[in-house]
């Protein structure tokens, strides 16, 4: 559902509970580049690291899930922020809450 938002697959996919912490979701309107990358990722811990590979978004979500909760199937109200900049996006903020899962594709 959030991916539709953006037009990306970027969320974490497996069986049982995949989001074990809030993801706070940032979407920001930026105009189109004539050159370099239009779309790209930001997390909240990692200031100033750009992911302009969304399966590298995906995995960074999944490590730093497994950096605070390790292998466990714990829950955490702690939340991982990720602003996403892109032409495409209109601004908006969303959340992703823990216990909603989505079957593997």
């Amino acid at each position: 559902m959030l991916e539709s938002f953006v037009g990306r697959d970027f969320l974490p996919r497996g069986a049982g509970i995949v989001t074990r912490r809030p993801l706070v979701l940032q979407l920001v309107h930026t105009p189109a580049s004539t050159g370099g990358a239009d779309e790209w990722g930001e997390f909240l811990h990692l200031p100033g690291k750009r992911f302009t590979d969304f399966g590298e978004i995906r995995n960074e979500i999944d490590a730093e899930t497994e950096r605070m909760l390790g292998q466990t199937k714990r829950v955490s109200a702690d939340p991982i922020r990720l602003a996403i900049y892109s032409p495409n996006v209109v601004d908006l903020s969303l959340v992703d809450l823990p216990g909603v899962t989505k079957v593997p594709v």
